[in-house]
């Protein structure tokens, strides 16, 4: 059921789990799916367990990509709502800083089309005075073999 809220709601901003649901280590391959299958790195994970012996949170911290670790003994109704308000804040703050990873990527496409369309410009332009280069070398020439084509073309 979880994997189908998140799957339906990719915008999640937190998720406070269990490890225990179903299984015994439920929770963990959640975030598993979570992070590894579906590749959302943004949804902030804090895990939270009545069991810490289960899943001790050192091991826990380092092998799964969750964002905070709790027992549900110590978290109080304060504890919690400072945990929650911090992983909104994160949330939101690397919300911003994809958005502009995404902004910046376009300006650096449009950036390189500019470049593209300026040096194309830039090589019928390279072609054009060589051409013209090359027909007043002929009128040149034309003129020192006949002066009284000079004063025609002029």
């Amino acid at each position: 059921e979880a994997k189908q809220l998140i799957l339906t709601n990719p915008d999640t901003a937190v998720i406070l789990l269990d490890v225990v649901m179903e299984t015994e280590d439920a929770g963990l391959r959640l975030v598993n799916f979570i992070r590894d299958e579906i590749g959302n790195q943004l949804v902030r994970i804090i895990l939270r367990t009545g069991q810490p012996g289960r899943a001790p949170d050192n091991v826990v911290v380092v092998n799964y990509g969750i964002d905070d670790y709790k027992t549900k003994t110590e978290l109080t109704s304060q504890k919690l709502l400072i945990t929650i308000v911090t992983a909104l804040r994160t949330f939101s703050a690397l919300s911003q800083m994809l958005e502009m990873c995404r902004t910046l990527e376009l300006e650096i496409i449009q950036q390189r089309q500019i470049e593209t369309m300026l040096r194309s410009s830039e090589m019928r332009q390279r072609k054009r005075v060589h051409q013209l280069e090359q027909s007043l070398q002929s009128n040149q020439k034309s003129a020192e073999s006949d002066p009284e084509a000079l004063v025609q073309f002029v």
